[in-house]
């Protein structure tokens, strides 16, 4: 995931830097979120939440947060347009202790879609079965149904082309706009109905009640 690699990258700098120099529907992102996520809402605006090592003691949270604040102010003013305002922002830096390792947690916002993608360098997309298919997405997938773990393919999704789908290429957590009713098999549907992608390279694909 770029935006992983982006604030990993950060993260680096940051440190090397101070060793230099001293909806309706919509799943609940729990606020003791420990793990790398996405949550996604049904108008499209995505939240992408960070987490890091963040052990040594000479590492600053107050330069990473300079540091970010800088990166986000270059990558708004890279987008043409009043659109640009406010397109990419942080909501929160903080530190905590996740299994007694210190942990940066990062959360940034983003406008839409189109946003995060253009930050994050990875595909994603939210809207119907059939708009999905429209764009070309690849629906030649096996899905599998969260209620009584049967199997789906290509026929049945594409007879579902009003329901709405969520294709995720980031392997991280993720918050749909709403109940999963299919999942790539292989993921995961968590107690606080997230979904924990497979191991495969594929995309994760989550069609929503």
């Amino acid at each position: 995931m770029r935006i992983a690699r982006k604030i990993t990258v950060s993260l680096c700098a940051v440190l090397c830097l101070v060793t230099l120099l001293g909806g309706c529907g919509q799943n609940k992102v729990p606020q003791d979120l420990s793990v790398p996520a996405i949550s996604v809402t049904g108008k499209g605006k995505v939240t992408a939440y960070i987490v890091e090592d963040f052990e040594k003691d000479y590492y600053d949270l107050a330069e990473l947060e300079n540091l970010v604040k800088d990166e986000l102010s270059k990558f708004n003013e890279s987008r043409k347009g009043a659109e640009a305002e406010g397109a990419a922002a942080m909501v929160s830096l903080m530190q905590t202790l996740v299994k007694e390792v210190p942990k940066a947690v990062l959360v940034l916002e983003f406008q839409d879609i189109a946003c995060y993608r253009e930050y994050a360098g990875k595909d994603l997309f939210y809207g119907t079965v059939a708009q999905a298919q429209q764009a070309g997405y690849d629906l030649n997938v096996e899905l599998t149904s969260v209620k009584d773990g049967t199997t789906i393919g290509k026929s049945e999704i594409f007879g579902m082309g009003n329901s709405h789908i969520l294709i995720v290429q980031d392997k991280v957590r993720i918050f749909a706009p709403g109940k999963a009713q299919y999942v790539t098999s292989g993921a995961a549907v968590k107690d606080d109905g997230s979904v924990e992608p497979s191991d495969t390279e594929d995309n994760t694909y989550i069609i929503m009640k």
